[in-house]
């Protein structure tokens, strides 16, 4: 079993309350806590590994993390315990039966 992410950026919240945990009411994501966790883990275990396929939070993430904590990110990532898939800033509708539509998700 590989975990990924798979937050749906401005699905019930907007970009900046999924990342930080706000409006709970609509919805309990908190997008920060999550990556510190993964990484927190995977910084623990080389067996383990994770699929990241929101690049916008990620980049938020990146953004906000002290160096300590991007040097390990760094070495966890160069281990090959995370992969980034897809490489969008958000994942595509897999529901859009038109190819058209998904390039421009992209």
């Amino acid at each position: 079993m590989v975990p990924y992410s798979w937050n749906k950026v401005g699905n019930k919240k907007t970009l900046d309350q999924s990342y930080t945990g706000t409006k709970n009411g609509l919805a309990k994501e908190k997008v920060s806590l999550m990556l510190d966790n993964v990484f927190y883990q995977l910084g623990k275990d080389a067996s383990r590994r994770f699929t990241i396929t929101q690049i916008k939070y990620f980049q938020m993430w990146w953004s906000r993390i002290p160096q300590q904590q991007k040097d390990e990110a760094k070495k966890i990532i160069k281990n090959g315990q995370v992969e980034f898939a897809q490489g969008g800033w958000v994942s595509p509708d897999e529901d859009t039966t038109n190819y058209e539509d998904f390039i421009l998700n992209m």
